[in-house]
């Protein structure tokens, strides 16, 4: 059965050139690189290898002796495969706009720039939907393990770094991130390596808020270079580069090394890469197939270099 087409159409006059679509949140995660991609996932999953060394230095004596301890050890990305499929009938367009470019003959073509918008808009689609998967997935039908539940199961992410989330405000953010940076591992807080800070959009716009100023978060005058509310402030919290990121839920944040947390797929073209067939040449009939397919996991390497705030609740 063909994917339910809804059309509402006037059509009478000329019409405006292009298509508007609803505003849809970006891929935030992968466009900004804060995680790292890591291709090749298939259903059998990838290994992430962990090698670590202890115990090196030890009081010198006349003879070579072998000491210390080397670990390698892993822990396995799973993702699943998953996949995008519509068939839509070309005489649905035929009492709309579209028909003028579809041709005369009864055999239609499928109209060119409402396939190219759609085919835009689908990635798109795909594109916010993964962002979300990313970090918010469960290991359910239609979906993949996501990190924010990750780490809610995780028990050797140590307590102190899994801080418990309270109502966020241009008043208190500050103090909230602040929790979050003071949790940072000392091994791992250093801000010129690739040390992040991932925020929900609402905890970015509070906190762009706060800088501000106006007494509001303890910064007199008009705050940031005394730009009030006028224009963008950074996000960049005491030196750790912050990230607005649409796939997180209100409220949460995290912070990491980018090359410690990890997003699994094969190739990650397989995300903008939306095919169309019209179905004509080889069935006859009037329809025409999209289709979209691609792997997608996450994993991460340490638990112990993770902190994260107001994880999500056990189901």
């Amino acid at each position: 059965m063909p994917t339910t087409n809804t059309i509402v159409t006037s059509y009478t006059g000329k019409v405006a050139q292009g298509y508007i679509t609803r505003a849809l949140k970006s891929g935030d995660t992968l466009g900004q690189n804060i995680i790292t991609v890591k291709p090749g996932l298939k259903e059998k999953g990838l290994p992430i290898r962990r090698l670590d060394v202890s115990g090196l230095i030890k009081t010198s004596t006349c003879e070579f002796d072998p000491q210390a301890t080397v670990t390698l050890n892993e822990r396995r990305l799973l993702g699943k495969k998953l996949q995008v499929n519509l068939e839509l009938c070309k005489e649905d367009f035929e009492g709309g706009w579209e028909a003028e470019e579809m041709g005369d003959s009864a055999f239609t073509t499928a109209p060119a720039e409402y396939v190219a918008a759609l085919l835009t808009l689908i990635a798109e689609k795909v594109a916010e939907a993964n962002d979300r998967l990313i970090w918010q997935g469960e290991n359910i039908a239609d979906e993949y393990l996501g990190l924010l539940r990750q780490m809610q199961l995780d028990a050797n992410i140590p307590a102190a770094q899994k801080i418990v989330g309270t109502p966020i405000t241009a008043a208190n953010v500050a103090t909230e991130l602040g929790k979050v940076a003071d949790a940072i591992p000392d091994a791992i807080y250093n801000l010129d390596s690739d040390l992040v800070l991932a925020v929900s959009s609402d905890i970015a716009r509070k906190y762009m808020r706060s800088l501000a100023g106006f007494g509001a978060s303890g910064l007199g005058g008009a705050g940031y270079q005394n730009m009030g509310f006028v224009g963008r402030k950074p996000l960049d919290f005491e030196g750790i580069p912050m990230y607005s990121v649409g796939g997180l839920p209100a409220g949460t944040m995290a912070a990491y090394k980018v090359e410690n947390v990890m997003f699994g797929t094969g190739l990650i073209k397989d995300y903008t890469a939306v095919k169309v067939v019209d179905m004509e040449p080889t069935t006859l009939s009037q329809t025409f197939r999209i289709a979209m397919r691609f792997y997608g996991g996450t994993n991460y390497g340490f638990s112990e270099e993770i902190v994260a705030y107001n994880l999500p609740a056990p189901l």
